[in-house]
């Protein structure tokens, strides 16, 4: 008996539907908010929780169970910075000099959940995502919604 096993089958093949919510968790983690239909944002919402969860760990099995299921490779992309461009440290990872010029490589979306998102729920239990409601899309009318990071920490009564 199926009992309470419900899936929302976004209309997709399990094989389609696991690379969307992939592709959607890993775009949550990167930008901190993303903007789609209601349905896939309800449905990626539990994903990008348990991700958290996984970073909150902290340990090494969980950033592997973590770099399984996201998106991306083990090096970000390079950018080239001039000799005297100020260089943003919540953006990047690591930094090489170079012949007066600063290669520096973006953060992946590992490390990002690892070190900045998850130093924002240090003390809180769950609830780190929330889905807001949106005005419909022009051409069909689906109903959509904006998935974001909850930023704010959770203070002690």
């Amino acid at each position: 008996m199926r009992h309470r096993k419900k899936v929302d089958m976004l209309g997709k093949p399990a094989d389609q539907r696991k690379a969307l919510l992939r592709g959607l968790a890993t775009e949550v983690i990167k930008h901190g908010q993303i903007l789609t239909t209601e349905t896939r944002a309800k449905a990626v919402k539990k994903q990008v929780e348990r991700l958290i969860t996984l970073a909150k760990k902290g340990d090494l099995h969980s950033r592997r169970q973590a770099a399984a299921y996201l998106y991306g490779k083990r090096r970000g992309k390079v950018v080239v910075f001039g000799e005297n461009e100020k260089i943003d440290t919540d953006i990047y990872a690591e930094v090489e000099k170079k012949d007066k010029k600063t290669v520096v490589y973006e953060k992946t979306p590992v490390q990002r959940l690892f070190s900045d998102v998850v130093a924002n729920y240090a003390d809180r239990h769950g609830g780190y995502v929330r889905v807001i409601k949106a005005p419909p899309r022009k051409g069909d009318a689906a109903p959509m919604a904006v998935i974001q990071l909850v930023r704010e920490s959770v203070e002690k009564k």
